[in-house]
């Protein structure tokens, strides 16, 4: 049963190399590594988003769930949407797969139409342009484009755990150490955290003194029903989808595509998608006198 709660293996699914070891070491630095206990839902949510807000020019999407022994970490790279102003001749090109919604174009030529599907990297606004299936010239194609995109969110959700907080009340005290236990002197808080401020103690025998400040906790214990978990797992993959949106993006639709019950848990998928901006640049290469006269021959 031990051996159960404690971590034997972390993955961090993702292409990046550098990424995945950006994961692990953050985790690593709040407590969560192998041959560790797993962590409180509560803390664990608490550290992924401490994760993201710190790397939030590179994180847009991190959750992790238990699997066994170990936890799956998936994450999802943000990509950078500004347009480059550095490229001589370029296309927009779609930054996700999605459902095209919008096309707000400058310059260049539109080679997609709206409720086109686009998979990344498909040129949306092309910087050639063609008549006859003919390159004329080449620009800089500018613009925007908008798409629904999907994010699937896989949450275990504790049908019964508690929550942990400091009330802001604390209180000076001593303490008396005797082997592995502490006792206090006029100080009854239930539940509280210590922080020793100094300590006295006989490396001859196993007493000790300690003067620390002690701050009280208060625990909330919860009980989850399926019908609120799913509420809860809807409600915490809102949350995490539009902590990444900007102004002029938003979820369109949501809803729950699958739920298991494991033990003391509930696994839910939830299927979000999303109005969002899928724009991005990519540098076209200049066409010579020499490429104009060669397709002209063909």
């Amino acid at each position: 049963m031990l051996l159960s709660n404690i971590i034997f293996s972390i993955k961090v699914i993702h292409n990046d190399a550098s990424l995945r070891k950006l994961i692990i070491n953050e985790l690593k630095d709040n407590g969560i590594t192998m041959y560790r206990p797993f962590v409180s839902y509560d803390k664990k949510e608490q550290i992924l988003d401490k994760i993201r807000k710190k790397h939030k020019d590179r994180i847009e999407w991190i959750e992790m769930t238990r699997n066994g022994v170990k936890y799956i970490v998936n994450v999802e790279e943000r990509i950078d949407k500004s347009i480059k102003e550095d490229n001589k001749y370029q296309n927009i090109i779609a930054s996700k797969k999605g459902i095209i919604k919008k096309i707000q174009a400058k310059d260049g030529e539109v080679v997609k139409k709206i409720n086109d599907f686009v998979n990344v990297g498909d040129v949306i606004i092309s910087g050639n342009i063609t008549k006859k299936d003919k390159i004329k010239a080449q620009t800089k194609a500018e613009g925007t484009v908008y798409a629904e995109t999907w994010y699937v969110s896989k949450i275990s959700i504790p049908m019964k755990y508690k929550n942990e907080k400091l009330s802001g009340k604390k209180k000076y005290i001593l303490k008396l150490y005797f082997f592995d236990k502490n006792i206090p002197f006029f100080c009854f808080y239930k539940n509280y955290k210590d922080i020793d401020i100094f300590k006295l103690q006989n490396n001859l025998f196993p007493i000790g003194i300690a003067f620390s400040k002690r701050k009280e906790k208060i625990i909330t214990s919860y009980i989850y029903d399926e019908k609120s978990a799913l509420k809860e797992a809807i409600k915490k993959t809102v949350q995490r989808v539009e902590n990444n949106l900007e102004e002029d993006e938003y979820i369109i639709s949501k809803k729950v595509l699958k739920k298991s019950r494991k033990n003391s848990t509930i696994d839910i998928e939830v299927f979000v998608s999303v109005y969002e901006n899928i724009t991005k640049t990519e540098e076209l290469k200049e066409m010579t006198e020499e490429d104009y006269k060669r397709q002209e021959e063909e």
